[in-house]
């Protein structure tokens, strides 16, 4: 994204301008809408020689007659909303107009055709506003504070109308198939009303002074999107073969949601079937089912990556070239058959994936098969084409095609079961991948190696049932699942390390301040206060947690520690004693007598929790000069001890002695070898000076992505970073989507298992959060290459505060290239009214 993307300052007067716009054109929705309600009338009153739809229409128009006066006079509020909503970017794909693949399911036809009688009029209505919605976006763009112009941020765009529009109509409580007829209806004057509005909006612009932006030039760093095996939209022919019957079968929306629902299963032919084989329409959900598990126990236990080929070529020879398919009944549910003209399974595995295209749909012998090797090849060609994968992951999930077309031909679960082996395992790939952020990266390569080898073996072996994806499944999981493991027993250790060290901190904070609560505590020198309350108090902490520890362990140990954290405790009060002359006194026998001991049992007592040399002896060097100094203001008593004449403290000496070291006094301190096995990451000493300000998206962290729902729309998005950054766009981000984090943000809204982008020195390492302490004190990641990085909550804070954390959420990889092939269906429908055969 380039700074041309980001908004500027808004001056006040074209902020003026842009609130008086959009209260001015949504105060004349009620007009509008009574244009639309005339004109509507008027479209309906047409002589039709359909009878049933004069019959509609009459109806229809009689509620809209009766409503007419509360549709004019709610549309403004509607409009409103809209207007604020669509301030923000939101790519078409999430509008009212738009379609995923999973909501087919879950329509009836009624809901559907309303959904393509929107798209329909969206595309309608931009056709007859564009030239003047182009301008109108120029001005509305500036006026917003962007130097170039932002299509998805103008708030009049004809989404606005056309969402409330429809958000009206559903309000007023009619169906969605009147709903239909009125758009219908109304959609034929609607853009004219809207390319009246825009000529008015573009003149109040204009005279206020205001200038349109312009489009922003394309980075030279975009990518060219190109297919692994093929070029992006290039459809198969059966060349040399005859055609079959369905050969001119289409996929619109209407027929997909039938392959969806299961509508085509057990039909051939164009027709029903034996209709005692097709369940009753309340078990539809019980026909998407998961098959049954049909793997061997024992191929469960395979763990060497050579028995992967092994495994797959005894299932080729067990599967043989039987002519019945060996699909697994579900529940009562019988597999459809294959036709007897059907080739060989064997010979079908042989083929390369066009040639096995246009056999197999020469060979379909229902809309069903059909359209499910439309559906299958449209799929995978956006899976491949999408660069958020790996390439390498690509290029497999390329070699999955030829499968996956055999497989459809038999069984069409597939597309209305989430759990059907063969979408668990291509979910499974591009979430097992969406890990890893290089194809260079040893791990993935541990993670592709059984992954290629085991597809290899796939694409070879003749399908006749689902068995052969299971069982692929089935021997990839485990291995990976082992990868895993070692990696987690690496990390334990480090866990338990980070463990002890967030008790061992905790305690400390009490101890620390308890010790500065102390009645002597009060003419004590700062630098002996920040001693005993930071690296001291972590000792004596050390050795409670241990005594904690040996309850359990080591019941023995446990006096003998409570022993030694009382004496450390107790050494505190001759400590603060020996810095405050006044309290001295003439005590100095005292005094030379208790320093020797004193220095070793804080030399001894900081070995225990391995504090740095370096901290320890500037601290010993001013609490030797405080001792100096103590003694020379009782310096006859100390000549009598044997001191001699003692040298004067400089002023500058006695002023260091006073002031504490630069270190944390109670929040959060390791040793040099926790730190180490941790990789742990200090607050004191970051130098973030040199990060560079990453390319930041317009998509912001939102809670309700991160709980689980989609990513919708996110592609929309173009990044075409900036240089000397690390290019950090979606399509270098391996299967995953990097969304900017807020500076208000902090590490409250990370959880265990997230994956982030952590920026520093304008480079970038992907990490994933393995633990957050149980105090949320301490976080732990691991990068890609297996390294630990761990740091405190406060440097987490700050990380995320200063821009350099992006939050990485899994790109629905799966989700996204069947929404891809929903909407080629929903052009296809707008362009004719699809299939003709078994319609």
């Amino acid at each position: 994204m380039t700074e041309a993307d980001l908004p500027g300052p808004v001056t006040a007067k074209n902020a003026a301008l842009l609130e008086m716009c959009l209260r001015e054109a949504a105060l004349a929705g009620k007009p509008l809408m009574e244009r639309l309600v005339s004109s509507a009338q008027q479209v309906a009153g047409r002589p039709s020689v359909d009878a049933t739809r004069r019959e509609r229409l009459s109806h229809s128009m009689g509620l809209l007659r009766s409503l007419a006066v509360g549709l004019g006079e709610r549309f403004p509020a509607h409009l409103n909303r809209a207007f604020s909503a669509k301030s923000k970017p939101v790519p078409a794909a999430a509008g009212l107009a738009s379609l995923r693949f999973d909501q087919l399911e879950l329509m009836n036809e009624s809901q559907v055709e309303e959904k393509m009688e929107l798209a329909r009029a969206l595309s309608s209505v931009s056709t007859e506003v564009e030239a003047k919605l182009k301008q109108l976006t120029a001005l509305m763009s500036t006026v917003q504070g962007y130097k170039s112009i932002q299509p998805e941020r103008n708030p009049l765009r004809p989404e606005s109308y056309l969402d409330a529009l429809i958000e009206l109509f559903k309000q007023s409580e009619v169906g969605p198939d009147v709903r239909v007829e009125w758009l219908q209806c109304m959609g034929p004057d609607l853009g004219r009303a809207l390319n009246d509005e825009y000529v008015r909006w573009i003149t109040v612009l204009k005279t206020g002074g205001v200038k349109g932006a312009s489009y922003a030039l394309a980075s030279g760093s975009a990518r060219e999107v190109t297919a692994v095996g093929g070029s992006a939209g290039q459809s198969r022919h059966s060349e040399g073969l005859d055609p079959t019957p369905y050969a001119d079968a289409r996929l619109t929306v209407k027929q997909l949601r039938r392959l969806v629902m299961g509508e085509f299963d057990m039909r051939r032919d164009g027709d029903e079937g034996n209709p005692s084989m097709v369940p009753a329409s309340g078990d539809r959900r019980q026909r998407g089912k998961a098959f049954e598990n049909t793997i061997p126990a024992a191929l469960e236990t395979l763990e060497e990556m050579h028995q992967v080929e092994d495994a797959m070529q005894r299932l080729a020879r067990r599967g043989g070239t039987t002519g019945a398919p060996a699909v697994q009944p579900h529940r009562g549910v019988e597999p459809e058959p294959v036709g007897d003209e059907g080739s060989d399974p064997s010979e079908l595995a042989r083929l390369a994936t066009p040639e096995l295209y246009a056999r197999l749909r020469h060979e379909s012998r229902s809309v069903g098969q059909v359209l499910g090797l439309e559906v299958v090849a449209l799929m995978i060609e956006n899976i491949v084409n999408d660069l958020r994968l790996l390439g390498p992951v690509r290029e497999i999930v390329a070699m999955l095609e030829s499968p996956l077309l055999r497989l459809v031909m038999l069984d069409q679960r597939f597309f209305s079961d989430k759990e059907h082996p063969a979408r668990r395992l291509l979910d499974t790939i591009a979430a097992r991948s969406a890990g890893y952020d290089s194809p260079d990266n040893p791990a993935f390569v541990a993670f592709c190696q059984p992954l290629r080898q085991a597809v290899q073996e796939l694409v070879h072996v003749p399908i006749e049932s689902t068995e052969p994806f299971a069982l692929t499944l089935d021997l990839l999981v485990p291995i990976w699942n082992d990868l895993q493991q070692r990696e987690r027993d690496q990390h334990a250790e480090a866990v338990k390390t980070l463990m002890h060290a967030e008790q061992r901190n905790i305690e400390a904070g009490a101890v620390g301040a308890h010790l500065r609560a102390r009645p002597d505590a009060g003419d004590v020198p700062e630098s002996v206060l920040a001693f005993a309350s930071g690296p001291w108090a972590q000792v004596i902490a050390q050795v409670r947690v241990l005594a904690k520890l040996a309850e359990e362990d080591a019941p023995a140990a446990v006096p003998r520690l409570k022993k030694q954290a009382n004496d450390y405790a107790a050494l505190v009060g001759d400590l603060y004693w020996s810095v405050c002359p006044a309290k001295i006194g003439t005590e100095t026998d005292r005094l030379l007598r208790l320093i020797p001991g004193l220095l070793n049992n804080l030399r001894a007592g900081l070995k225990t929790i391995e504090y740095p040399a370096k901290e320890a002896n500037e601290f010993f060097d001013k609490l030797m000069t405080l001792h100096q100094r103590s003694l020379q203001k009782n310096a006859p008593s100390a000549q009598r001890s044997g001191w001699g004449e003692l040298p004067p403290v400089s002023p500058a000496r006695a002023e260091r002695a006073e002031t504490p070291a630069d270190i944390e006094s109670t929040n959060l301190w390791l040793a040099p070898a926790e730190a180490q096995s941790s990789g742990y990451l200090e607050d004191v000493g970051i130098d973030f000076s040199a990060v560079q300000e990453p390319p930041t998206q317009v998509m912001a962290y939102d809670e309700s992505v991160h709980a689980g729902s989609q990513l919708a729309g996110f592609d929309a998005v173009v990044d075409h970073g900036t240089p000397g950054t690390p290019d950090l766009n979606a399509v270098e981000s391996g299967g995953m989507v990097a969304m900017a984090m807020e500076p208000s943000m902090d590490a409250s809204v990370l959880h265990q298992g997230d994956w982030v982008n952590m920026l520093r020195g304008g480079s970038a390492s992907r990490a994933e959060l393995i633990w957050v302490s149980p105090e949320q004190t301490m976080y732990m990641f691991t990068t890609t290459t297996g390294r630990n990085q761990s740091m405190s909550r406060g440097t987490l804070d700050r990380l995320i505060k200063q821009g350099h954390v992006q939050l990485l959420v899994p790109a629905n990889v799966m989700d996204n290239a069947l929404n891809a092939v929903t909407q080629t269906a929903m052009r296809n429908s707008m362009d004719a009214d699809g299939i003709k055969p078994s319609e």
